[in-house]
């Protein structure tokens, strides 16, 4: 098991990641580097103390330490479906004392139901039918829609799944139409999903706006 220490706003955190994977995220940990700055720049601005975040594709907790800094006094709820990623971001939660994460080893999906999951211990895992072609071991996981937790006073919502990200947005209508959260979503530039991202805007009354490559921010 091996760790990097990254400072967040002041404090060394250990973050864990898997042996033998290379990719960027780990590239960065291994640096001590924060991933995803120009994301962090935004939640900065936007997250405030007591809100309500949701990281939906939360991989090894980049994201999720961040946000359980700026909440404060809120709640971080963080949905990861890999089992041996989900161990090393638990014992990242959990050896940095982030009381206000909730970790969730679950897909979220638009149905609760148990689905085939493809697991690579890297931040491209998806759900078998939507990447059908991707490589890794293939494991059943409980798949849960945003809308059946009940959660309440839902300020952001980060989503990083992998082109499941339509399937997560259908499965949080009800939450989206009593909270309008502000989302922070990765998708790649389609066509198709282009006309996605105008059909919800139109459906909820959001716009979004691209702030470089596929991260995308509707609100």
């Amino acid at each position: 098991m091996n760790f990097g220490t990254v400072t967040y706003f002041g404090k060394d955190v250990n973050i864990y990641y898997p042996e033998n994977i290379t990719e960027a995220v780990i590239n960065a940990i291994t640096s001590g580097r924060i991933w995803e700055t120009k994301l962090l720049k935004y939640y900065c601005d936007i997250i405030k103390d007591g809100d309500t975040v949701l990281d939906i594709g939360g991989y090894l907790g980049t994201h999720s330490i961040a946000f359980s800094h700026l909440v404060g006094t809120g709640m971080v709820y963080t949905f990861e479906p890999q089992p041996n990623i989900f161990k090393l971001l638990s014992k990242t939660i959990e050896e940095s004392n982030l009381q206000n994460i909730k970790l969730y080893n679950n897909a979220v999906y638009n149905k609760n139901e148990t689905i085939e999951f493809i697991n690579t211990q890297t931040g491209k895992a998806s759900i078998k039918h939507i990447r059908p072609r991707l490589k890794g071991d293939i494991i059943k996981v409980d798949a849960i829609t945003i809308d059946s937790m009940n959660i309440s006073n839902v300020k952001l919502v980060k989503i990083d799944v992998e082109k499941g990200e339509w399937a997560v947005l259908e499965g949080m209508h009800e939450t989206i139409l009593k909270y309008k959260p502000i989302i922070f979503l990765e998708t790649f530039k389609t066509n198709n999903n282009f006309t996605k991202l105008n059909t919800f805007c139109n459906k909820y009354n959001y716009s979004f706006i691209n702030i470089g490559g596929a991260d995308f921010i509707l609100k």
